[in-house]
Parts: C-alpha cells; structure tokens; sequence
C-alpha cells in the first residue's frame, strides 16, 4: 500500500504542478446502476452506486471511479487511472492514448486487494466515433482484454438521445478461455442545463461465447462539468 500511496501522491503532485501551465478541466459525476456488469462479469447482482471524476491537463488526465454496493452495503471498489493521449500530426481525426489503471478492493484478500492495467487506445473523431482499446493486466488478471466500439448521438436543445456499441475479445483474463465475450449495446438520453448534465440509459449484454451470460441494467447519472 506504500507504493500505491506513493503513486497517488505523484500524480496529484503532477496535476497540481501542471495547473500553471495549462488550463483545468475536468466533470465529477456519480450514477445509480441497477446491476453492475464489467466485460462480461456480474461484479453486483443488484443496486449499486458509482461515483467518480475526470481532471484534465492538455494531454494529460487522471480519474477516479468507484463503486458502492448497496446489497452488500460496503464499498466494493476504487479505481485509479491515469493517462496521456495525443492527436496524429497532420491527421487531427485520430487519436492515440495510453495510461494505466489500479484497481483496488477494499474487501479482498490483503495480498490481492488492489490490481494494476495497462492499456493502449487508437479513436477517431469521424462519424460513429469508432474506437479500439487493448488491456492487458499482468499480475491478478493475468491476461489482455480486447475492446471495439461506436456510438451516435443527435442534439435536439437541451436533449441528446445517443446510442452506442461494444464488443471484446478476453484473451484468457481473470481465468477465462480466449474468445470472443459479449458485444453490449447501449441506448439513452442526456438532458444538460448549463454545466449539469443528467444521463438516463439501459444497457444489454449479448453472450458471444457459452461462458458468459445475457444481461442487462439500466443507469441514471448525474455530473458537473467545468
């Protein structure tokens, strides 16, 4: 936990340093999620609530999410990330990205109560805003974690209806066999009054392979940007 603490301390210390220098920005959010589903997995069978925020400096960013199980009434998990991403020179419409994520368990094992991944991300501006995300967890989860997506959205005033879709490929993470996972799709609304923006969605998981499950839930957010 030292170096985790120590971690931490560099990176606000980073932020902090880099303030003078470069324009702040950043949203602090928190959602109600009747179900929580990461790549696949159950991680909560029911309500739970998700808290969080972004801080941005130029190309730098750092965020904290975590996730409050109301079942099990405890907070389940806390997580850490840090990133830089940078635009193609000559080409404005693609964008590449990496960072790292710690991922820490307040109520597991002491020797396994926090996790670190890495990843790498390729994305573009064009229309249907296609991404490509690659994980890769070399301790607990002990294997990569491909991800593709798209999404939509359509301005009408203070309203937003938007869609979107993703699907991975889990190269043997968290125990599994190689395959392809679940391809999740997404449909919701935002309605935004200055810099309050409340987020209405529901989300479904398709099983891509026998070792996952169809599921789904829904979620209302609500977060400040500045």
């Amino acid at each position: 936990m030292k170096k985790f603490s120590a971690v931490m301390a560099l990176g606000f210390l980073l932020f902090s340093f880099s303030a003078s220098a470069a324009d702040l920005s950043g949203s602090i959010y928190t959602a109600g999620v009747s179900k929580y589903l990461w790549r696949g997995q159950q991680l909560s069978k029911g309500f739970a609530i998700q808290p969080g925020f972004n801080l941005n400096l130029g190309n730098l960013s750092f965020g904290y999410w975590g996730s409050y199980d109301a079942d099990a009434a405890r907070y389940s998990e806390s997580d850490y990330t840090f990133s830089y991403s940078e635009t193609l020179p000559g080409l404005d419409v693609i964008r590449l990205g990496a960072g790292f994520t710690i991922y820490t368990f307040p109520y597991a094992d002491a020797a396994a109560n926090n996790d670190t991944e890495v990843f790498g991300s390729i994305s573009s501006s064009v229309v249907s805003l296609p991404y490509v995300k690659f994980f890769y967890d070399p301790t607990f989860g002990a294997g990569g974690y491909l991800e593709a997506g798209v999404s939509h959205s359509i301005t009408l005033d203070a309203f937003a209806p938007f869609g979107s879709v993703t699907c991975g490929y889990n190269f043997g993470q968290w125990g599994y066999e190689k395959s392809l996972s679940v391809a999740l799709g997404t449909l919701g609304v935002t309605y935004t009054i200055d810099k309050f923006t409340a987020t209405l969605s529901g989300s479904y998981q398709l099983a891509l392979d026998e070792q996952y499950e169809n599921d789904g839930f829904g979620s209302l957010a609500v977060s400040y940007g500045f």
